[in-house]
């Protein structure tokens, strides 16, 4: 059996159109990163601890949701959350998320996000290796 993907064209506004085609035409000459960063249209990448701290949470979150027995269409109902942005956020298609969604499905979990206070690196009350 083969699947046909079905691709269809996104309609969008004249407005949308224009501040695509200024993008375009203003990114033509295809700056260096150096440039990007200096003119503050660009921010540099997420570092990769940061990243992995996220995608952690996630991953808890999605544990959370297994073991409530809820499926991605019940949490999507009561986060009202798109249930594909939220298995995409689940399985790190999308890493861009805010706290706020990250709240907003902990919440709809019955769980809450707590902060852990960090000295030089490491968690407070963490014991060095000798």
């Amino acid at each position: 059996m083969k699947i046909r993907r079905v691709h269809r064209k996104i309609a969008k506004s004249p407005g949308e159109l224009a501040r695509i085609q200024a993008l375009r035409e203003k990114y033509k000459s295809r700056p260096a990163p150096e440039k990007l960063l200096a003119s503050g249209d660009y921010s540099a990448p997420v570092p990769l601890g940061v990243y992995l701290k996220i995608k952690q949470l996630m991953h808890q979150l999605k544990q959370a949701r297994a073991k409530a027995r809820l499926s991605l269409a019940d949490l999507a109902e009561r986060t009202e959350i798109d249930r594909g942005y939220l298995s995409k956020l689940e399985n790190m298609q999308q890493a861009n998320t805010t706290l706020e969604t990250a709240s907003r499905i902990a919440e709809a979990l019955g769980l809450e996000i707590r902060l852990t206070r960090v000295t030089n690196g490491r968690k407070a009350g963490a014991k060095q290796a000798s």
